[in-house]
């Protein structure tokens, strides 16, 4: 925290989310809870396109392995869930790093189409697999701390935002360290990288499997919470979600990750309220133009915004305090 101020908004916006279950209804709780696993999802995403400029549209597969890791530990080894959390997400990293080592030889759209087919591969796999149930799925334990359990919205509340409050403050610790640096430079250009005496290699690897990692612990809370994991739930369409959720929050930045990740999963909440005020000679359900809405969002902010709101933010930001300044001389 370079500034005071920055320590008090913090303390402020974590008071805030510790008392908010006192006063919102189990609904918006559990809008709460799907954002908190969001934000860890869109971080770990963040760290390989935003950060290192690796494209990949397979996210949705590692938190597919992450969720079937969790309800596979919990319920055939019957291991603990402060346990289980941890290993969902060394799993996935395992596999981050294995598909990694031929990944970091491609670039562009064959990247994106090899991040593709593990996207569709993994699916195959889940759907066809009888140790994860095929197409049914298969049941995940419930989280539980001894003899406390974290069932219902405002229990898990706690563990999805505590969690997610530590992953990103991790996040955010790594990418302004020397790795994050490094990650940065090898985005900008990688030949210069290397002149500069920048191991490629071992960073790419080293953010494949951290991304992975990130994902495997925000698809072990998604099968806690919703105690039951299917191939339904990551489809390649969630790959483009959390894609879209930096790009509209901002590449190459964590609290873009945050931002986009609430903006993002509030659209269908926003787009059902607006359903439901409209008159009904122009009732349109706009849930079904989800999608249409997505690709719109994303052109205008690209156009209008190609750092995210998060970056938009920060011009304003910057501008307000150039005013200020300017005043103060007057």
């Amino acid at each position: 925290m370079r500034e005071r101020r920055d320590l008090v908004i913090l303390a402020v916006f974590v008071t805030l989310l510790l008392v908010l279950p006192l006063f919102i209804n189990s609904y918006f709780l559990a809008i709460m809870i799907l954002i908190a696993i969001a934000v860890i999802g869109a971080t770990g995403i963040n760290i390989l396109t935003g950060y290192t400029g690796e494209i990949s549209l397979g996210h949705g597969a590692f938190l597919a392995i992450g969720a079937y890791a969790t309800a596979l530990y919990g319920k055939h080894l019957a291991l603990p869930f402060w346990l289980v959390l941890p290993m969902a997400g060394l799993t996935v990293a395992v596999v981050g790093c294995i598909i990694a080592i031929p990944a970091i030889r491609l670039r562009g759209l064959y990247l994106a189409i090899a991040t593709f087919s593990l996207q569709m591969l993994v699916e195959h796999v889940f759907r066809n697999w009888s140790l994860t149930g095929k197409s049914n799925g298969i049941s995940a334990p419930v989280a539980s701390f001894g003899q406390f359990e974290f069932s219902g919205e405002h229990r898990f509340y706690y563990l999805a935002v505590i969690v997610s409050g530590l992953m990103v403050f991790f996040a955010w610790n790594v990418t302004r360290s020397r790795v994050g640096r490094a990650w940065l430079a090898i985005r900008e250009k990688d030949l210069a990288a290397a002149a500069l005496g920048i191991p490629i290699t071992f960073y790419k690897i080293q953010a494949y499997m951290l991304s992975s990692f990130f994902a495997g612990i925000a698809g072990g809370l998604m099968a806690y919470y919703y105690g039951y994991v299917a191939p339904d739930f990551f489809t390649l369409a969630v790959s483009v979600q959390y894609l879209s959720m930096i790009l509209v929050g901002g590449l190459g930045t964590i609290y873009g990750s945050v931002v986009g990740a609430c903006f993002v999963v509030l659209i269908p909440e926003g787009l059902r309220l607006t359903t439901n005020i409209m008159p009904k000679g122009l009732s349109v359900n706009l849930l079904e133009l989800q999608q249409v809405i997505y690709g719109l969002i994303i052109i205008v902010v690209i156009l209008f915004a190609n750092k995210g709101l998060a970056g938009l933010w920060t011009v304003i930001s910057n501008h307000l305090k150039r005013i200020k300044i300017v005043k103060s001389l007057k």
